[in-house]
């Protein structure tokens, strides 16, 4: 399961409900205090409530002052399990139990729990919201009845019973509902508790097991040996081993659960026949769902001279992080099969060197370009916030209600008020150049180099510090230009833009229409990535066999690349559309991190592409020599 969003409700700052969306990479970007921390502990009181609990402190002030005392942490999830297990062997599914629903074109599902905040334990309630759910009174509260009562109402309603699995809770639901000939007026939003209700209990116990691990990465955790920056990734292994071998564990508990139901109905059997009156579904036996397996492992990790490598400076503890994190990436490219996960990393540049704090950045890219990974970071570094995309960033600010979260193409300035978007010292930079997006950047830089080693009068700007590079950000180009935001810096620019979208043309000729030197132009092939050679591609993926020949100007070749490449792994183009964005999106940082680099002065010579690129660093010289 994916988280799409997290609704907070009188919680700390946020006191009206707030919505926050995720991407598979997704940083929050304000000044302190502002309530991005905030964020990844409700994540962590929600998914796992271990290292931080719900405190009654926890309670926005204002909503004490109204005598609210409801705290409500929601997560909305798509990638839905396409079946659940409930009545051991009973099928069913979200949508014929509509407690999930479509957004655009989406099924997903909304999770609510509901912390009580009046009193000094603060006891939850987990709630599965039905957003079409049936209210039509004797259809509306299916989910809170046994299976006699559920029989009883089947025969109130002269539901026939004949063909249905009568121990089957979800079957005779599903018949009621059949025959009910509910229209659209009766349906509505309504919420099943996963606590109260028996039915709701099991689907919940059913769902629970596909949610995403969370790991939650704090950057002022105290050391001590069994909570800190080593012992967090070894606790995830933990975790993600016992995901690993859930099916057989399920397994063991069904036998348990087996035998001690059968010893419960001998003895409500029994019971029958010493009493009459003895209802033998109050006698059913239920599985605690405060098992923790993972508490039964402990493990400390010693160093040189067996010291404990918690001993160590705050460096190295958070290099291990680094390490670690590297190692998953690499991992989790190979495996096939992993269970979701979520990593929360709070502040990734606290006590590390620049250089470190771009590998990790990177190897977060590499592990948010996996489907079935997602991560979360917060950050003050500008290097760190100008190498994301901007779908990326959810910027935070105080107003007088709290905090308010938004995204999109209209943050960007106010993202460079807080951080400052240029990374070269301003008194060294004599020309900006623009290009649509992060991954451009490297593209550039590598291409110049190359180019740069046959031709030393043009210049090499990954090392060339006059030059600064700005991603537009794509759909945000148009307000870059139109706006000038860094038009006081009386810089010229260059504004180089993929050749992929029509419309960039308006915008370039108001570049060149410009009154000063600055200059613009369009790439003469679809994207960056349509100047990577076809055998590079080919010999990266030759495990797979695939086949590119040649990279055509004006084709789509990331969707082309990354179709095969998923047609020859999965080879079900039904479901090529679910699977898309991950495979784009990963393919872009393959191209960025594997590819780029074997691409060669010779490889443009033969695809016919030197000139123009030469006719790039041609232009941008003469803005450096002007």
């Amino acid at each position: 399961m994916r988280l799409e969003a997290l609704q907070l409700k009188n919680f700390r700052s946020y006191r009206d409900t707030t919505k926050i969306n995720f991407n598979n990479l997704t940083a929050l970007i304000g000044k302190n205090d502002v309530g991005k921390s905030s964020i990844l502990e409700a994540l962590e009181i929600f998914f796992n409530s271990d290292t931080i609990k719900m405190d009654q402190d926890d309670l926005n002030v204002k909503a004490k002052e109204n005598e609210d005392f409801e705290i409500e942490i929601s997560c909305v999830f798509s990638d839905l399990p396409e079946k659940l297990i409930i009545d051991s062997t009973a099928e069913t599914n979200l949508r014929e139990e509509y407690l999930s629903f479509e957004e655009d074109g989406i099924e997903k599902i909304e999770i609510k729990k509901v912390y009580d905040a009046s009193k000094k334990n603060c006891k939850s309630e987990t709630l599965i919201k039905g957003y079409h759910y049936p209210q039509k009174s004797e259809y509306n509260d299916l989910h809170t009845l046994t299976i006699k009562q559920l029989r009883s109402r089947a025969k109130d309603l002269g539901v026939d019973l004949e063909d249905v699995d009568e121990r089957k809770s979800s079957e005779i639901r599903k018949a009621i509902w059949k025959n009910s000939s509910l229209s659209d007026s009766d349906f509505g939003e309504s919420f099943v508790s996963a606590d109260k209700d028996t039915y709701g209990k099991k689907i919940w116990t059913s769902l629970e097991q596909y949610l995403p691990i969370y790991a939650l990465f704090q950057s002022d955790r105290p050391s001590k040996d069994q909570d800190d920056e080593v012992q967090d990734p070894l606790k995830i292994a933990i975790k993600s081993a016992l995901k690993k071998y859930e099916s057989d564990l399920n397994e063991i508990i069904e036998n348990v659960t087996e035998e001690v139901t059968a010893v419960a109905e001998r003895t409500s059997e029994k019971m029958k026949s010493l009493m009459p009156s003895w209802d033998e579904d109050s006698f059913s036996p239920q599985l605690s769902k405060n098992i923790n397996l993972a508490s039964r492992f402990k493990y400390e990790i010693l160093g040189e001279d067996e010291i404990p490598i918690n001993k160590r400076g705050s460096g190295v503890r958070r290099l291990i992080l680094l390490a670690f994190f590297q190692a998953e990436a690499e991992r989790r490219l190979r495996e096939e099969r992993n269970s979701d996960i979520i990593y929360a990393i709070e502040e990734p540049e606290t006590s590390q060197h620049p250089d470190h704090q771009l590998l990790l950045l990177e190897a977060f890219q590499d592990l948010s370009s996996q489907g079935n990974t997602q991560i979360v970071l917060t950050t003050h570094v500008p290097g760190l916030a100008n190498q994301l995309d901007t779908n990326s960033i959810r910027y935070l600010k105080l107003n007088s209600d709290g905090p308010q979260v938004n995204q999109g193409e209209e943050i960007l300035d106010e993202v460079a008020d807080t951080l400052g978007v240029l990374p070269n010292p301003l008194e060294k930079v004599q020309v900006i150049m623009y290009v649509e997006g992060k991954h451009d950047i490297a593209f550039f830089e590598h291409l110049s180099n190359i180019v740069s080693q046959e031709l030393p009068e043009l210049p090499d700007i990954k090392n060339d510090k006059r030059v600064a590079i700005i991603p537009a950000g794509g759909a945000s180009l148009k307000d870059w230009i139109n706006e000038q935001y860094l038009k006081d810096l009386n810089k010229p620019e260059i504004h180089i833009y993929d050749g992929d979208v029509e419309a960039y043309q308006k915008e370039i000729q108001k570049v060149n229409d410009r009154e000063d030197a600055s200059i613009g132009m369009q790439t003469q092939r679809y994207e960056m990535e349509n100047y990577i050679s076809a055998h590079i591609y080919e010999d990266h993926y030759s495990h797979h066999n695939i086949t590119i020949d040649e990279v055509r100007a004006d084709e789509d070749i990331i969707e082309r690349v990354s179709k095969t490449v998923y047609l020859a792994q999965e080879n079900d183009e039904d479901l090529w559309p679910k699977h898309r964005k991950n495979y784009h999106d990963g393919l872009k940082r393959t191209v960025e991190r594997d590819l780029l680099p074997l691409l060669t002065y010779q490889d443009l010579e033969e695809m016919g592409t030197l000139e123009e690129i030469k006719g790039w660093f041609d232009s941008l010289n003469e803005l450096l020599e002007g």
